[in-house]
């Protein structure tokens, strides 16, 4: 890993782990170690961990040896415990002493968010009071943003996200105190952590408007005084990047994840910015996931807002597999493929391929997708549309499920679903409403 990349990680949460003295083997080692490396975060890394060795893609031996190096990075010290057999008494009597002193040191603001009158009246701050007002109000100590946001940081090195969220939501309540621009030290990272912790605790609709805000900061890199506290203009493409994997979480990874492609989520996927942040700063495989949400989702292609100038994601789902095709030097997928054979090259044979690749390809992010049938759906949808406009086909589902081996429930689904977006003009490249406004 770069020193830059590094140094910027430093900047948003605790160093990531250095994977360059483990040696993995097994299916799949390039696409999931970048996932990895992309993350950066460690307790974001374990769930992936997991299942990785849910579904062996590693040996047992490297699984091990890289959860241990993860959880090395953070304090769940019985975590480290149990994994390598080693006794954390100390470890943990020192955890548990620094736990209670920051508990303490904070307690004058944490004990206000267990009374709801007053957490309610702090939030509205209907009177537009000051920060100074406010710690002459309740008496808290001038350094208790510090107090606050080290609790919440230290909780959540000790795998305490629920009490690590708490914490930082009230550290960032009380930055609105400070005025519009909100600036403090730890601003930006309180961002980032209650992101991972929405992430790590489920929260997904806290996700996405975690997500959203730390994009819109991220939007001000060359501004100058405007820029994110802490954060230099070189770093915008780093931060992009990560930001964007951590998006994936909330993407795919909820209960119902086609319900969660947000315009917002898909927006930052696809936009020009931060499609040019995946290709500068070698993140290639986010690619994979810019395609799927085109396959599975076009419509909210279509529904993010942004402008034709700015982001294909407005445009005709064509103009995304233009882009794809053009970065096929750096990389390429079976989802890729299908994009760039249907869209740009109307290569049936070559889609087909891809189509059926596609449908025996998954990953730690599709997984759940897959279960749902989004994939399969997404595709079939897909090649639909495009039969639809060269093909005359007297039974068109059941040609699907020759084709690419999908189910009849499936196929027939995909046609209804391509015949619905091609009328709306999503699969035919016609200017939608949202195009045009």
């Amino acid at each position: 890993m770069s020193k830059t990349a590094t140094t910027t990680a430093t900047c948003i949460l605790p160093p990531p782990p250095d994977f360059g003295s483990i040696s993995l083997t097994g299916k799949a080692v390039d696409f999931h170690r970048n996932l990895l490396v992309g993350i950066r975060e460690p307790h974001l890394m374990l769930p992936i961990i997991d299942y990785l060795e849910e579904h062996q893609l590693y040996d047992e031996s490297s699984i091990k040896a890289l959860r241990i190096q993860v959880v090395k990075a953070t304090r769940m010290v019985d975590l480290l415990g149990d994994l390598t057999g080693k006794d954390m008494t100390d470890a943990r009597a020192a955890l548990a002493e620094e736990l209670k002193e920051a508990e303490e040191a904070a307690d004058s603001a944490m004990k206000l968010i267990k009374n709801q009158e007053v957490w309610e009246k702090i939030q509205a701050n209907a009177e537009g009071s000051s920060f100074g007002a406010l710690v002459l109000d309740y008496g808290f100590p001038d350094d208790i943003l510090d107090r606050v946001y080290h609790l919440g940081r230290l909780n959540y090195q000790a795998g305490r996200y629920e009490d690590a969220y708490s914490a930082l939501q009230v550290y960032r309540t009380l930055l609105t105190y400070l005025g519009p621009k909100q600036h403090h030290k730890h601003m930006l990272s309180s961002l980032w952590g209650s992101l991972a912790c929405a992430i790590l605790t489920g929260q997904f609709d806290a996700s996405v408007d975690l997500i959203g805000k730390l994009f819109e900061l991220y939007q001000y890199e060359s501004s100058g005084p405007s820029r994110p506290v802490g954060e230099g203009a070189g770093n915008y493409a780093e931060s992009v990047a990560v930001l964007m994997h951590w998006s994936l979480f909330a993407l795919f990874r909820a209960p119902s994840p086609s319900l969660c492609l947000s315009p917002k989520l898909v927006m930052l996927l696809t936009r020009v910015k931060a499609l040019q942040a995946i290709i500068s700063t070698g993140n290639f495989h986010l690619l994979r996931y810019a395609a799927i949400v085109a396959l599975i989702s076009p419509q909210q292609l279509a529904q993010s807002g942004a402008s034709k100038r700015d982001t294909p994601a407005s445009t005709p789902v064509s103009l995304l597999a233009q882009y794809l095709e053009g970065q096929e030097e750096w990389y390429c997928d079976c989802f890729t493929k299908l994009m760039v054979a249907v869209y740009v090259k109307a290569d049936f044979v070559a889609a087909k391929e891809a189509a059926r690749e596609c449908l025996k390809t998954t990953d730690y992010f599709t997984s759940v997708i897959e279960r749902e049938n989004q994939i399969a759906l997404g595709v079939g949808r897909t090649l639909a549309g495009a039969l639809m406009l060269v093909y005359r086909v007297h039974d068109l589902a059941t040609s699907l499920t020759k084709m690419i081996g999908i189910s009849q429930d499936v196929a027939e689904i995909s046609v209804e679903t391509a015949s619905r977006g091609r009328r709306s003009g999503l699969t035919s490249g016609e200017t939608t409403e949202t195009e045009s406004q």
